[in-house]
C-alpha cells in the first residue's frame, strides 16, 4: 500500500502559460493540449507554452480538435488552426466566408463533430461546416445546451424542447416539450446509453 502509485499532477498558473486569466474550453490531440483563453489559443506540448492570438485579438471561447485541424470559436469569428511546415500554427477564418449579418453579435461557445460535419454553436445560431462550405441555421429561439448523442446532434430550444438536427433542420424530439420552458444547461451521455439532462432550476 505504501508503494501505491498515483498519476502525477502538475499545476500551472497564468504566470506559467502567459495568457489571460480565464480559460473557457480545452481539448487535445496525441501531441499537445489546446486551451481556449482570453488572449487566444494556448498550446502546450508538455514542456513549452505557446500563445496564438486571433487576427482580431478577440477572446477564444471554444476549441475542438478534429484530425489535423484545431477549430476555435470567438466573438463574431470562427475558423481553424493548422500546423505549417515550420511547426507553427496558422489560422484560417471560416466566418469570413459568410454574410457578416449572420455572425454579428454571435459568440461561439461550443464546437461539435458530427460525422463529416463540424458544428459551431452560439446561443442564436448553428454554423455547420461540411465539404469546405458553411450552412447557417438561425432559429427564432434561444439555443441552450447541446451534445452529440447516438450519432445525432441534440440541442435544447427555449420554448420548444429538445431538438434533433435532421439534415439542416431542427426537428422536435417526441415527448420533450416539458423541457420547453426550462433552461437546459447540460446534456451528458449517461450509463446504459441514456442522456442525463441538467437544468438551471429543476
Amino acid at each position: 500500500i505504501a508503494q501505491m502509485k498515483l498519476p502525477p499532477v502538475s499545476n500551472f498558473n497564468v504566470k506559467d502559460y502567459k495568457g489571460g486569466n480565464q480559460n473557457w474550453s480545452i481539448d487535445s490531440d496525441d501531441k499537445c493540449v489546446y486551451i481556449a483563453n482570453n488572449e487566444g489559443l494556448i498550446e502546450f506540448d508538455g514542456i513549452n507554452w505557446y500563445l496564438n492570438a486571433l487576427p482580431n485579438k478577440t477572446i477564444v471561447r471554444s476549441v475542438k480538435v478534429v484530425g489535423d485541424k484545431i477549430y476555435v470559436g470567438s466573438y463574431e469569428e470562427f475558423g481553424f488552426w493548422q500546423r505549417a511546415a515550420t511547426g507553427k500554427l496558422e489560422y484560417t477564418s471560416l466566418s469570413k466566408d459568410i454574410s457578416q449579418a449572420d455572425v454579428t453579435s454571435q459568440s461561439i461557445w461550443e464546437i461539435y463533430k458530427l460525422n463529416d460535419r463540424v458544428i459551431f454553436k452560439s446561443f442564436g445560431a448553428l454554423f455547420i461546416y461540411k465539404n469546405n462550405k458553411i450552412k447557417v441555421l438561425k432559429p427564432k429561439f434561444l439555443l441552450m445546451a447541446a451534445t452529440v448523442f447516438n450519432g445525432k446532434f441534440i440541442v435544447q430550444g427555449i420554448g420548444k424542447g429538445l431538438l434533433e438536427l435532421d439534415d439542416y433542420k431542427l426537428k422536435l424530439i417526441d415527448n420533450s416539450n416539458e423541457l420547453a420552458d426550462k433552461r437546459v444547461q447540460s446534456l451528458i451521455t449517461f450509463k446504459d446509453n441514456k442522456l442525463l439532462i441538467g437544468t438551471s432550476l429543476n
